[in-house]
């Protein structure tokens, strides 16, 4: 039997109606609809429609997927980068 843990996630968010904005606020949506960004975690072309999240790192604003694990895993970067647990504890 697999044992489910729910653990609180901070998550910043965008308004649907509010990403392309956004997107090319920070020059990234030309490159997004023109198949050139990859998921910072799985690699994976990102689209519009598979845009999952963004995330600073380095100093620079990478892309991440709408899987769910590569969602998890950039919650994880996240946490790190501001020096948070990324269970909430």
């Amino acid at each position: 039997m697999v044992k489910v843990v729910r653990r609180p996630l901070r998550v910043a968010a965008v308004f649907e109606g509010d990403v392309v904005d956004v997107l090319k606020g920070l020059g990234l949506y030309e490159q997004l609809v023109e198949g050139k960004l990859r998921c910072f975690i799985c690699d994976e072309v990102v689209s519009l429609s598979t845009l999952g999240g963004l995330l600073k790192v380095g100093g620079r604003v990478r892309v991440v997927c709408n899987k769910p694990r590569c969602l998890w895993e950039a919650s994880k970067v996240s946490a790190a980068l501001q020096g948070e647990s990324p269970f909430g504890t």
